[in-house]
């Protein structure tokens, strides 16, 4: 029962957070239908896979598609249905990269972004971007059942699938805009207004992004490639196909009793037929199934739900006992359920464990956290969770310190970090600093203008420092050059 009623609150959040998206799917609907009638087709990749579609038919320029794919995920990180997970986010792109290498792909990077909803799907936008649900994350039982649906959005992009459906966006702009207008105008309160968004873009979604059967079985081809190539068991997407269509009644015809599955058409002879191929393949030595995806699939579960634990392990009980900290079920004085001897011998223990110190043991959690980020350099997680810690007890100049060596090495996941690091600078009576790295964060989520009146400002100052000031004529050389030459 609480696991419902937890579910019930997401699923309120989320559609309250669907508001932060109105604006900018009026922009994308706007962005898409720009210069389409005058669009040509985009070259494909050479395969041995027949090309679908007509050679007449009108595509997205990549031109335009950057311009969506850029301008949803600015808006995905500005708004509050993102997970920003450091570790999560990090596993997500750790294994797109892997695919991505041994897809035979465009260079152009792929962005991954896992977002707050408990519907199980996942999505490839223009740009590409790949959409994973929480509710996907969850829902899978092993490794690579996830990583199946990660290679199949992939090939999707491969086969430029995504470039047609959204070319037929104008059909269904009056449709969204309409009822975003409607929401925005007419209702009365928020939930009437979210009410509408949420069915006007439900069906705009659904008429733009209904996959063909061809371009899922074109689809499944190539992930199962991609998925022998980088060493992953391609049985895990055919098992998760096969679990969606049990769960949704899957006859004779299409399955659609899920979110996934509406739009990802799917029948019992293309479970069949990726079975089938899956049959020939040597899959003695690929990876079903990793400790650290079960491991964060249930930090997910505990962190959105306060999911239930079962199985009783030295991890699982950090995890609740960190939750009931966080909730003020639990005295400063109790340690959690779990032998020192264990913790010592597991890095990523020893920071769960420092962070759930750090929430109410400052001295103790600060040696544990920095030895973790002294040794693991290369590891993001352990410098993230460092500068949390700083960060909470208000040790600015240990934040600057070590975000400082951070920045040296590593680019920050979220806007966000540039944000609070200019506050840490605030704080710590550094205002020209602050006000370089607001100008970053800005910068970041796409607000160009603002960033460089920031910076112009700054540098006509007379008392900016040499280092700072040469920082600052090297972004504003940045910004000039990428006006220029817009994507």
């Amino acid at each position: 029962m609480r696991y419902k009623t937890n579910m019930i609150k997401c699923q309120k959040n989320i559609m309250v957070s669907m508001q932060t998206f109105s604006s900018f799917l009026i922009t994308l609907i706007l962005i898409a239908s720009t210069g389409l009638s005058d669009a040509k087709p985009l070259a494909f990749d050479n395969n041995d896979l027949p090309l679908l579609g007509n050679s007449d038919q009108q595509y997205l320029t990549k031109q335009q598609a950057q311009k969506i794919g850029n301008s949803f995920y600015q808006s995905a990180m500005l708004s509050n249905i993102l997970i920003d997970d450091v570790e999560i986010n990090l596993y997500l792109r750790a294994l797109i990269a892997q695919l991505h290498n041994y897809s035979q792909f465009t260079a152009d990077p792929i962005r991954i972004l896992i977002i707050n909803n408990s519907e199980i799907n996942a999505f490839a936008l223009p740009g590409n971007i790949i959409v994973v649900h929480s509710g996907l994350f969850l829902a899978v039982q092993k490794e690579s059942e996830l990583v199946g649906v990660l290679a199949h959005e992939l090939a999707h992009l491969k086969q430029q699938h995504i470039l047609r459906l959204f070319s037929e966006q104008q059909k269904s702009q009056p449709k969204l805009i309409l009822a975003l207008l409607a929401a925005l105008l007419v209702a009365p309160n928020a939930q009437s207004r979210n009410a509408i968004i949420t069915s006007g873009i439900a069906s705009s979604i659904q008429t733009t992004i209904d996959y063909t059967r061809k371009q899922e079985y074109e689809a499944d081809r190539i992930a199962i490639n991609i998925l022998v190539k980088a060493g992953f068991d391609p049985e895990g997407i055919s098992h998760f196909f096969a679990i969606l269509a049990q769960q949704s009644g899957l006859s004779g015809g299409l399955a659609s009793g899920s979110e996934f599955l509406r739009t990802h058409p799917l029948s019992k002879n293309r479970i069949s037929e990726a079975q089938n191929r899956i049959q020939d393949i040597d899959r003695s030595n690929l990876i079903i199934d990793s400790a650290i995806f079960q491991r964060l699939k249930t930090r997910l579960a505990i962190t959105l739900y306060n999911y239930p634990i079962k199985k009783d392990s030295c991890y699982q009980s950090l995890l609740e006992r960190q939750q009931s900290v966080r909730q003020g079920l639990v005295q400063e004085d109790e340690m959690p359920a779990c032998s020192v001897k264990k913790i010592s011998q597991n890095n990523y223990l020893k920071k769960e464990y420092g962070i759930l110190l750090s929430l109410y043991d400052n001295i103790n959690a600060t040696p544990i956290l920095q030895k973790l980020a002294t040794d693991n350099p290369a590891h993001a997680q352990y410098q993230y969770a460092l500068l949390e810690h700083y960060y909470r007890h208000n040790q600015f100049k240990s934040y600057i310190q070590h975000a400082s060596q951070f920045l040296r090495h590593n680019t920050p996941l979220f806007p966000q970090f540039y944000q609070i690091l200019s506050k840490v600078y605030y704080k710590n009576q550094q205002p020209d600093i602050a006000k370089y790295y607001l100008s970053l964060y800005y910068l970041a989520v796409g607000k160009q203008s603002l960033a460089q009146r920031i910076l112009t400002k700054l540098k006509a100052q007379n008392k900016v420092d040499i280092i700072l000031l040469q920082k600052i004529k090297t972004v504003l050389d940045q910004i000039t050059i990428k006006k220029g030459n817009p994507s």
